[in-house]
């Protein structure tokens, strides 16, 4: 995948390889290739596909969940730290993830 293309997966996947030297993309299709039933069964699959695996939020969940990296965040956005992962639902039905930066954008966001 081009970098300047992607999805939310994409750009958390680019930023832990990139500032981490950890590779999702590698170690969540070695995982569900080991431990296949625990992850959903949102898809219908019958076995891993290591091509898009790793770009969907539900897996990657699982995956943080599986290797105890799962905590709560502060209730409060000012305790947030720079390298937190999140997830939120958007419209009740769009699942995305995000990383918290050290960095704002020109608006202070």
């Amino acid at each position: 995948m081009p970098r300047h293309t992607g999805v939310c997966t994409d750009v958390l996947i680019r930023a832990y390889r990139d500032a981490f030297a950890v590779d999702l993309q590698k170690l969540v299709p070695t995982d569900m290739a080991a431990h296949f039933l625990a992850y959903p069964r949102t898809w219908g699959l019958k076995r891993p596909d290591p091509n898009i695996d790793h770009r969907r939020v539900p897996n990657l969940q699982t995956f943080w969940a599986r290797k105890q990296a799962k905590l709560p965040l502060p209730s409060n956005e000012q305790y947030w730290q720079p390298s937190y992962i999140f997830t939120s639902m958007i419209y009740g039905k769009l699942l995305r993830t995000g990383i918290i930066s050290d960095r704002r954008t020109a608006c202070g966001c």
